[in-house]
């Protein structure tokens, strides 16, 4: 129904990173008025991965866990904690799981900002000795590797040359002093 497009009732947004949280408040912004207008934004976390502070959680400094439900407190947003498992654009419908089970939310429209991945297994050698600082988990691995680098004056090698990748060098070389 091409209407529905152009006046969609109910959007759905999958992420809750920068990207998924911005066109969330957008929208909601825009639609304030319009009682007619539901957004949902689902993502498969409860709380929002500030993804440029990973390099600090990976030097073991505490990151601040912010509730995304806080964020969106006094929007007309509401959230749904669910992992996207299939995605079905000809029915305009996603499929969404948690520990409970499986579901199926129609929307009139979709907002796909669920942000980037990181494989390592590309080159050769890299899900066997590469880390990343993609996700909470595979920051967590790297955190829990580091001493036993640092403690036998190992390599760290940082692919990346943007802010990430200096401030990582940087914090990292800080906190762990052995690693060469």
């Amino acid at each position: 129904n091409m209407s529905s497009v152009q006046n969609p009732k109910h959007i759905i947004i999958v992420g809750a990173e920068y990207a998924g949280l911005k066109a969330a408040t957008r929208r909601a912004r825009k639609t304030r008025h319009d009682d007619s207008v539901h957004i949902t934004l689902v993502n498969g976390s409860d709380h929002f991965v500030e993804r440029i502070r990973l390099h600090q959680m990976a030097a073991d400094q505490p990151l601040k866990h912010i509730a995304i439900r806080d964020l969106l407190r006094g929007t007309n947003i509401q959230f749904v904690q669910r992992w996207v498992t299939q995605m079905q654009p000809d029915q305009n419908a996603i499929i969404v799981q948690n520990a409970n089970g499986i579901s199926r939310m129609p929307y009139d429209k979709l907002i796909y900002a669920a942000g980037s991945f990181i494989d390592t297994s590309v080159i050769p050698g890299g899900n066997e000795h590469a880390f990343s600082l993609n996700t909470e988990a595979t920051t967590k691995a790297l955190q829990e590797r580091l001493p036993s680098i640092a403690g036998r004056t190992g390599r760290l090698l940082i692919i990346g040359g943007g802010l990430t990748g200096i401030e990582a060098a940087t914090e990292l070389a800080e906190t762990y002093p052995g690693l060469k």
